[in-house]
């Protein structure tokens, strides 16, 4: 199924974000439940506002932080 989509297979090219993913995604999520933002708008669109945050931190962390420290080693 995963190599199913041509246009996924190459994705390797913009960066590895998996690690800032790993590292975003549970404090966003915890922002977002501690302002208990799920009951006061609709939860899809939190959900999906929560994915593009933590994507944009990654491609953000990737690219500022762990490409730099990566090239120094």
């Amino acid at each position: 199924f995963a190599y199913g989509f041509k246009f996924l297979n190459n994705w390797g090219k913009y960066g590895d974000f998996s690690y800032g993913i790993y590292i975003y995604h549970f404090p966003i999520i915890q922002l977002v439940v501690s302002l208990n933002l799920f009951h006061k708008f609709n939860p899809f669109l939190v959900a999906f506002s929560i994915i593009i945050t933590v994507f944009f931190l990654a491609f953000l962390s990737w690219n500022l932080l762990e490409k730099r420290f990566l090239k120094r080693v």
